[in-house]
C-alpha cells in the first residue's frame, strides 16, 4: 500500500488476491480497490484437500483466466499454461538437488539470497530462466568445500537487517540456513493434462494452507529429507498464525529430536527491532548446538531470558 500510495509502484491495472496464508491480506486489495479504483479477484480457497474443494478452485482459476482475456484482450494459451507447468515440476526436482547439496557443501550466501530465492519461485517459476538458474547453483556449489558447521532450516520470515542474525547466517562456516519453508511452500507435483486443476491442488496443498499442524507434519517431511541440526522459527508480530501455532511446531520437531529456536520480532520494520533480546536467545541456542547438550537445558535458558 505504501507504495503505491508513494508513487514508487504504478498503479496495476488489475490485481488477484487469495485467502491463502494471510488472513489481513485481502483488506490491501480492498483499500486499493477503494482508494486507487483497482479492480481485483479473490481467490476463495479451501482447507479441505478433497475432491469437491479441488473442483471449486479450480473453477475460480477457470472464471479468473477468462476475466483476464476480457480485460485485457488477449486470448489465453493453456498449451503455455502446461509448459510453464512442466518446467515447473522439473525446477522443483532440480531445487531440492540444490538444497540436498547446500546441507553437504559451505556455499556463501546471506540472510537476504533466500528471500531473492523466494521471489524466484513464487514469480519465475515455470520460466526457463528461472530453471537454467538454478541448473547454473547445482554445478557451481559443487566447487565449494564440504561443510563442516551446523544446518539449520529455516521457518517463515527472514528479517535480513537484523544486526545479529547477519552476524552469524552471512556467509559463516560454522552456521548455514539450508532451506526455509517460505521458498518450498509448496512440494506439490503437478499434472500439466489438467492445469487449472494442477494449480488447484498446488495451492490447496501448500504448507500455509489450513491447520498448523498441516504446516508441522510438511516442515517434518522437509527435515527428514535434509536432516538439519536445527529449526529456528521466526515469528512475525504481525502474523498471529505463525505465533499461535509455533508451539505445535516444536512438538513435531521435538519428536524428531531436532532442537529448535524459536525467536519474535519484526520481519520488516527495523524500527520495531531489538537485536538486544535476538543476540541473547540466539547466541544461547547456537551455544547449545556447539556443546551437543539436548534441547531441555535450551528450554530452560529460554525461561530464564524470558
Amino acid at each position: 500500500m505504501g507504495a503505491i500510495d508513494s508513487g514508487s509502484v504504478p498503479v496495476p491495472e488489475y490485481a488477484v488476491t487469495t485467502s491463502l496464508s494471510c488472513d489481513g491480506n485481502l483488506n490491501t486489495f480492498r483499500y486499493l480497490e477503494k482508494r486507487k479504483g483497482v479492480p481485483f479477484t479473490f481467490l476463495d480457497v479451501p482447507y479441505r484437500d478433497d475432491e469437491a474443494s479441488v473442483e471449486y478452485l479450480a473453477d475460480q482459476l477457470k472464471t479468473f483466466a477468462k476475466e483476464l482475456e476480457t480485460r485485457f484482450h488477449r486470448p489465453f494459451d493453456i498449451e503455455k499454461l502446461r509448459d510453464a507447468i512442466k518446467i515447473e515440476n522439473e525446477t522443483r526436482r532440480e531445487l531440492m538437488r540444490f538444497f540436498r547439496l547446500q546441507s553437504e557443501r559451505y556455499y556463501p550466501g546471506e540472510l537476504i539470497s533466500h528471500l531473492y530465492m523466494m521471489m524466484g519461485m513464487h514469480l519465475l517459476i515455470g520460466s526457463r530462466k528461472f530453471l537454467d538458474l538454478i541448473r547454473f547453483m547445482i554445478e557451481d556449489i559443487k566447487k565449494y568445500p564440504k561443510f563442516e558447521g551446523k544446518k539449520i532450516l529455516w521457518i517463515h520470515l527472514l528479517p535480513f537487517y537484523q544486526e545479529t542474525l547477519q552476524k552469524y547466517l552471512n556467509s559463516n562456516q560454522k552456521y548455514q540456513i539450508i532451506a526455509s519453508d517460505i521458498i518450498i511452500d509448496s512440494m506439490e507435483e503437478m499434472d500439466a493434462e489438467k492445469p487449472f486443476h494442477a494449480l488447484a491442488k498446488k495451492i490447496i496443498r501448500n504448507l500455509y494452507n489450513g491447520s498448523y499442524s498441516h504446516k508441522a507434519e510438511m516442515v517434518g517431511r522437509l527435515a527428514e529429507t535434509l536432516h538439519p541440526d536445527a529449526v529456528i522459527q521466526f515469528c512475525h508480530w504481525g502474523c498471529k498464525q505463525s505465533s499461535g501455532g509455533s508451539i505445535l511446531l516444536k512438538e513435531k520437531m521435538q519428536e524428531m529430536q531436532i532442537p529448535m529456536l524459536i525467536l519474535d520480532g519484526d520481519g520488516i520494520d527495523r524500527r520495531n527491532s531489538h537485536d538486544g533480546q535476538i543476540k541473547t536467545r540466539l547466541e544461547a541456542f547456537l551455544e547449545m548446538l556447539d556443546s551437543g547438550e539436548k534441547e531441555e537445558t535450551s528450554e530452560k535458558e529460554e525461561k530464564k531470558i524470558c
